[in-house]
């Protein structure tokens, strides 16, 4: 008897973990598609140079929110140079909702920054106009990329 209480109990525990499998398995994709949605106004820049301002450290928790604040539209205003005069895309400040470099990958010389445009159309316009192409072709070591998740980016490694 109590072998096939055991035997019901194991049942059930199987059925349990296939159900939370499932449900885990259903969550991991919701959760990519809103990481994806998220990032889908973003562009990331490699390789422009930092100004002396962005090189700087970070401010500590005890200095002001406004260095921070003049730290980001440094490097808005890298950005907006950036397309302007290399690319020959007219962005102005507006156009870029917030920008900020990130950490350093291990091929990286410099950080590369994160741009969440104000709106789809204008990322869109960087991102697939001409300008990328004419970027390749002067054969300078700037690029422009999507922000793509982890698990989009070893994917698109591995094709």
């Amino acid at each position: 008897m109590d072998h096939q209480l055991d035997q019901l109990r194991i049942s059930e525990l199987q059925d349990n973990m296939k159900l939370l499998t499932t449900e885990n398995t259903v969550l991991h994709s919701r959760m990519d598609a809103l990481e994806v949605y998220m990032r889908v106004d973003n562009l990331v820049i490699k390789g422009l140079p930092e100004t002396y301002t962005e090189a700087a450290q970070p401010p500590s928790a005890t200095e002001s929110e406004s260095a921070t604040v003049q730290n980001g539209n440094t490097t808005i205003a890298s950005v907006v140079q950036f397309c302007n005069t290399q690319l020959n895309i007219e962005v102005s400040p507006i156009d870029i909702s917030i920008a900020h470099r990130m950490p350093k990958g291990q091929s990286d010389d410099t950080r590369p920054i994160m741009v969440h445009f104000a709106t789809r159309q204008i990322r869109d316009t960087v991102y697939v106009h001409v300008a990328r192409k004419a970027l390749r072709q002067s054969r300078c070591h700037i690029y422009v990329n999507e922000h793509l998740t982890k698990s989009n980016e070893s994917l698109f490694r591995e094709c």
